[in-house]
């Protein structure tokens, strides 16, 4: 249980970081992904993703 609230918590950080660190750019950014073709953005998804399941792996495998 521990480990969820870190990663939930480790997820708020990095969602919230944007909207503290950058946010007159963050209406352009959603205005662009808005527009993306919703292919690109589900492969963008997968692999992000695929990339994050390979991390959690590798942590708990290895480290």
């Amino acid at each position: 249980m521990n480990e969820l609230l870190l990663a939930i918590g480790f997820v708020l950080i990095l969602e919230g970081a944007p909207y503290l660190l950058f946010p007159r750019v963050l209406p352009r950014i959603v205005e662009f992904l808005s527009r993306a073709d919703p292919l690109n953005l589900r492969l963008l998804g997968g692999f992000m993703i695929a990339v994050g399941l390979l991390m959690v792996y590798w942590v708990r495998t290895y480290a």
